[in-house]
């Protein structure tokens, strides 16, 4: 049986809103029924509309930051590699992470993830979005993120391995590929999202149980 052309997958906790981004950003990108998502925990419930999305609850994952950063690195990477019997590329990023291709490259995504070639891997360059003092109103929730917020560093802990064509593990946050050397791409960037709203931060810090 051929393979789909590809899929994204994520693990989520307390995400709502971003998790309802996530599915609007990457089911435009490979469809609804091509998504993937973890649920982190059974004492939570996503109010986001999860019909035709491929669902998982896993109940065992550690608390402790460091321990849940390496079991889930683990845990996703081996369904990523699952995933690959099915489709020829598996996007894998954090809920609050959206992977777009430059405009001005003029690819689509099956031409863009031709940069993958033999190796089966790049890292989308990060730009990490904040909220400017120039932009002091509140994220209007219902649009899209990236016409409101203007402001980001340019950042390496976010220039991440996003998609595989080929085996391959993430290290604890995702942030690199076990025995992997970094290969950066010329047209995918990665936007972390998680501080493009201080009243959304604070809501995301509050559901984690604030500061530890």
């Amino acid at each position: 049986m051929a393979k789909s052309l590809a899929c994204a997958l994520t693990h989520v906790r307390h995400e709502d809103f971003f998790l309802q981004k996530w599915i609007a950003h990457y089911g435009a990108i490979v469809g609804r029924e091509n998504l993937h998502v973890v649920i982190d925990g059974a004492d939570w419930q996503p109010t986001v509309d999860l019909t035709g999305i491929t669902v998982e609850t896993v109940l065992d994952a550690p608390r402790q930051r460091i321990r849940n950063d390496r079991w889930i690195a683990h845990e996703m990477s081996a369904r990523a590699n699952a995933l690959r019997k099915r489709y020829e590329y598996v996007i894998r990023g954090d809920v609050d992470e959206y992977v777009v291709i430059d405009p001005a490259s003029g690819l689509t995504w099956p031409e863009a993830f031709g940069e993958l070639g033999e190796q089966g891997y790049v890292f989308a360059l990060g730009v990490d979005v904040v909220q400017a003092p120039s932009e002091p109103a509140p994220l209007d929730r219902a649009r899209p993120i990236l016409g409101q917020r203007h402001f980001g560093y340019v950042s390496d802990r976010y220039s991440k391995p996003f998609v595989i064509s080929r085996w391959n593990n993430w290290a604890g946050g995702a942030h690199r590929l076990l025995n992997r050397n970094v290969r950066l791409s010329q047209h995918f960037y990665l936007f972390h999202l998680a501080l493009c709203d201080r009243g959304i931060a604070q809501e995301r810090m509050a559901a984690r149980g604030g500061v530890q």
